[in-house]
């Protein structure tokens, strides 16, 4: 009796540690993918920054652009998938106000903490479908502090998450003219601005860079349009949709 209950422990053991190993190589695999494949993951990760000039094409839909590629900090997720012809996501990462990349001259501004004159973007095909205005009142409809306040530069805020997030537009706030979510200045030591803009069909670019350049908002908009046609190697001109 003693013996067939220890022979059946010993089973069920045996049973739950290769579930366990089964699992764990299950997130390991899950792991991997993500470090490979999702943009956020990447950025943690600082995957794909590089000094390299090597030209990377990138197509989105009717969209083709080339990039060299110390441009990126998130190569196109479906690189070294030739399968894939089109690419959902890839990460760009420059210098303000000139879009300047990666070099071996500059390099220092890339590493150091914070944002300083950097400006990310994540550029997503098939991605986030809503942008500007109605992204803007999505948010204020769950906002925990509703009350429009006067921030900086003539722009107006309503905050979210216990005042961390500041959501900033100018305008009337029924039909804004620019909208942007920024980080609260005394919550971190490094605040930064986001904006998520629709470029073509289907094609959006959500853009990251220090809260301290956001006197000059419209101008990086305006140099991040001609960036990025700059770089189009073929199909439509990208513009500000909405």
């Amino acid at each position: 009796m003693i013996a067939t209950a220890l022979r059946v422990v010993r089973r069920s053991a045996i049973v739950i540690a290769a579930v366990v190993v089964v699992l764990l190589m299950a997130l390991a695999a899950v792991g991997l993918y993500e470090r490979q494949h999702n943009p956020m993951v990447r950025t943690l990760l600082r995957v794909g920054t590089s000094a390299s000039t090597e030209p990377v094409t990138v197509r989105m839909g009717d969209i083709t652009f080339k990039f060299s590629r110390n441009y990126f900090w998130a190569p196109p997720d479906h690189e070294g998938r030739p399968d894939e012809k089109d690419a959902l996501s890839f990460g760009l990462v420059a210098l303000l106000p000139d879009f300047q990349p990666r070099t071996a001259l500059n390099a220092a501004q890339f590493d150091e903490p914070g944002w300083h004159d950097q400006i990310r973007m994540l550029i997503e095909y098939k991605g986030i479908t809503v942008t500007g205005k109605q992204r803007m009142m999505n948010i204020y409809k769950f906002a925990d502090n509703k009350d429009v306040r006067d921030a900086e530069y003539g722009l107006h805020y309503f905050s979210q998450f216990g005042g961390r997030l500041q959501l900033l537009f100018d305008g009337r706030f029924d039909n804004p003219t620019f909208f942007i979510e920024c980080k609260a200045p005394e919550t971190v030591k490094s605040p930064s601005c986001e904006r998520a803009i629709t470029i073509a069909a289907e094609t959006t670019v959500t853009y990251t860079y220090a809260r301290s350049h956001l006197e000059h908002a419209a101008n990086i908009e305006s140099r991040l349009i001609d960036f990025l046609n700059e770089h189009r190697a073929s199909g439509p001109a990208v513009e500000v949709v909405q």
